[in-house]
């Protein structure tokens, strides 16, 4: 919302750049949870289980925003 409603970036090349950085922030973090769920899955011990509990919610929620944040740049930058 920040970056579709406000003024604080005010043309596209900022809101793609930081939409861009969010988009791998939230990748990045879902890139280490899928590590976790493949050593889960291979039996090897982890850090944390993802599929369980709350990390199963933030484990998604983090796709789900790195696919969103990267279609925005797109839209923004298309």
């Amino acid at each position: 919302m920040l970056l579709a409603g406000s003024g604080l970036f005010e043309t596209p090349a900022q809101r793609a750049s930081m939409a861009a950085v969010l988009a791998l922030v939230h990748a990045g973090q879902f890139a280490v949870n899928a590590h976790m769920v493949g050593r889960h899955r291979r039996g090897q011990p982890g850090s944390w289980v993802v599929l369980r509990g709350p990390m199963r919610l933030i484990f998604f929620v983090d796709l789900a925003f790195a696919v969103a944040d990267a279609v925005f740049v797109v839209w923004v930058l298309g």
